[in-house]
């Protein structure tokens, strides 16, 4: 048995003090099932393999997450902008889950979709070299959902804020005029920016779970 085995086997049994190597302890103390993996006679190079992985895979975890609460959050932006104009045209009063939706605040759950990108670069550099970023189906993933968080950033969530004053200040769907009809194409803006969105959305989502070559 090897120096770091041996004190690999006195920390797992509680002596810390006769471990030569604090990095054993911290190693031990902080990872996933590594403690075994060293006592059945792992190298040291396939402890950190173990540890890589893991993170990988709680990266991969959090990054899939992402992308499904972005896309889902898109999806009911355009829904509900669309929804909107339909009662201000018709004439008809919002509905009350309208009215909560347009409540004045931050869409926190469509900024989710910054996310993506970012936690997508971070698994590529903890690939190995499995993945690199000239890989055609990485780049071209990456590049749709950055256009996608950009364009979000840019039109969709500004035009939801303002149908979010709209609804505040109490806007009467029944009343014609500029500002209704202001406020009307903004309701379709965010209808077809949040289709659009989603179409490309899938897509990319597509495109990274086929890997294509």
């Amino acid at each position: 048995m090897s120096r770091w085995q041996e004190d690999v086997a006195l920390v797992a049994h509680g002596d810390r003090r006769g471990c030569h190597n604090r990095g054993v302890i911290a190693l031990i103390t902080g990872g996933f099932g590594v403690k075994t993996g060293v006592l059945m006679g792992l190298t040291m190079a396939e402890v950190a393999a173990h540890e890589t992985a893991a993170g990988y895979d709680i990266v991969l975890v959090i990054h899939v997450l992402s992308a499904v609460v972005a896309t889902v959050a898109i999806a009911v932006a355009g829904g509900a902008g669309i929804a909107f104009r339909s009662a201000l045209v018709g004439g008809r009063p919002l509905s009350a889950g309208l009215e909560r939706y347009y409540r004045p605040g931050i869409n926190w759950a469509g900024r989710t979709v910054m996310l993506v990108p970012i936690f997508g670069f971070a698994l590529v550099g903890m690939s190995g070299g499995q993945w690199k970023i000239d890989d055609a189906w990485v780049s071209i993933g990456l590049v749709m959902w950055l256009v996608v968080a950009i364009v979000a950033e840019v039109m969709l969530w500004p035009s939801e804020r303002r149908l979010q004053a709209a609804v505040s200040e109490g806007l009467d769907p029944g009343t014609p005029g500029r500002s209704g009809d202001i406020v009307a194409t903004l309701g379709l803006r965010c209808g077809l920016l949040g289709v659009g969105l989603v179409v490309i959305l899938v897509a990319a989502s597509f495109l990274m779970v086929a890997k294509p070559a």
